[in-house]
């Protein structure tokens, strides 16, 4: 394979059948070694070893639908709340970059409302940070560290309160702790080893109105992106919210 502009890593391969394959970490299993691959899994294990962004927040050929649209991103970095941090596009090393690539990453954007973008071919790499307010994309030299500042899911400073998650054999629970308060659960059960089913969600009267519900349903949704799980919300409360907010409907079974 040819040699791209990023710096010398070791990699796993095996072949099988004359064709040879390569080690993806993120998603734990050998991927067809084609020459977009190959840029796939650079940039990849740029972002995890020279950035320092964490595997747990980071999705490899992501499938994200946007209105009507169905879009595959190479790679998608997420904040602990469940936002999007970064969207990466790759291309083959022979395939020129123009800016009606970068023009086309950036419309989906608009909607994803991913805080930055890159795209590459493995030998040239552009990185932009968006401006959402005025609907364009500042260009930068390089990416930005990762941050890892938010601990709790869509917490405000102001608030003490933290979601505790228990997960059983067949059932599980999202509860809302505010000091030795419950301020509110989720509960869901499992429907097979990948899809789970979001049955009730109940919010405490005294904490009513501060988003407490929410914060139960987002912390869900970075479970299951975490560990590639799709949710079905059968609670109209938690339906509500995939339904107001669309750059979660990818976790959606």
């Amino acid at each position: 394979m040819q040699e791209l502009n990023f710096p010398k890593y070791s990699f796993r391969f095996k072949s099988s059948e004359n064709k040879l394959a390569i080690f993806d970490e993120v998603r734990k299993k050998f991927i067809l070694l084609t020459p977009e691959e190959w840029v796939r899994q650079h940039t990849v294990r740029y972002l995890l070893s020279e950035k320092k962004y964490p595997n747990s927040l980071t999705n490899v050929e992501k499938v994200i639908k946007v209105n009507d649209l169905t879009k595959r991103y190479d790679v998608v970095v997420y904040n602990p709340d469940g936002s999007i941090f970064l969207l990466v596009e790759c291309k083959a090393p022979n395939v020129k970059i123009t800016q009606e690539t970068f023009n086309q990453i950036a419309r989906y954007n608009l909607v994803l409302k991913a805080e930055h973008l890159m795209v590459t071919n493995g030998l040239n790499h552009y990185y932009c940070k968006m401006d959402f307010e005025n609907e364009r994309y500042i260009f930068l030299e390089d990416l930005p560290p990762f941050v890892m500042t938010k601990t709790i899911i869509n917490q405000p400073k102001s608030s003490n309160m933290e979601i505790q998650h228990t997960n059983g054999e067949t059932k599980g629970v999202f509860k809302a702790i505010e000091g030795e308060k419950e301020a509110g659960k989720m509960t869901y059960s499992w429907a097979g080893p990948q899809k789970f089913i979001i049955n009730h969600t109940e919010v405490s009267s005294e904490f009513g109105g501060q988003g407490v519900g929410k914060k139960m349903v987002m912390a869900a949704v970075e479970f299951a992106r975490q560990n590639d799980l799709k949710i079905v919300p059968l609670c109209p409360f938690a339906k509500s919210v995939f339904q107001k907010t669309e750059d979660i409907r990818d976790v959606l079974g």
